[in-house]
């Protein structure tokens, strides 16, 4: 996992190439202006989903992990609250729709750490990274973000 915010995006080296060139990217974009949905940048390879999240407590998110992509997570101007963890093969699997979507999901997970984000902050994560956010704060009903999604074969 790799955290940040995007007003202190560093130099190139400090990320993989493609992950430095996506973060720029959403640097110069404004997410309200894009409508909901997946949007393809670089094809299947890269592409940008803009989702709108509404409150949900920890044990209705179910956490999630990814094969074959890499997940950049990005809200503009509001608060999340991320659980995250290594993939430590003692998680409660409830779903497996990695052939359908590219997704595990999990009821519990095991060694599960949280962190507050803030406008602006960036979370990419890796394969083995089991994440989950909920949007809690503030007053708007649902808060829109922006995932873009990077093939693993890329980096």
């Amino acid at each position: 996992m790799i955290y940040g915010n995007i007003k202190w995006l560093g130099k190139s080296y400090e990320y993989p190439e493609k992950i430095f060139e996506m973060l720029k990217y959403l640097k110069n974009i404004d997410i309200s202006e894009i409508p909901l949905g997946i949007h393809e940048i670089e094809g299947k390879q890269v592409y940008i989903e803009v989702i709108e999240v509404g409150k949900l407590t920890w044990e209705e998110r179910k956490a999630e992990t990814h094969q074959k992509y890499i997940d950049i997570q990005f809200s503009a101007n509001g608060k999340e609250q991320y659980g995250f963890a290594p993939e430590s093969h003692q998680n409660n699997l409830v779903e497996n729709l990695l052939a359908e979507r590219d997704i595990l999901f999990f009821n519990s997970v095991a060694y599960e750490k949280y962190i507050d984000s803030n406008p602006g902050d960036f979370f990419v994560f890796f394969p083995n990274d089991v994440h989950r956010s909920i949007y809690k704060y503030g007053d708007e009903p649902k808060l829109r973000k922006a995932i873009i999604k990077v093939a693993v074969e890329l980096l």
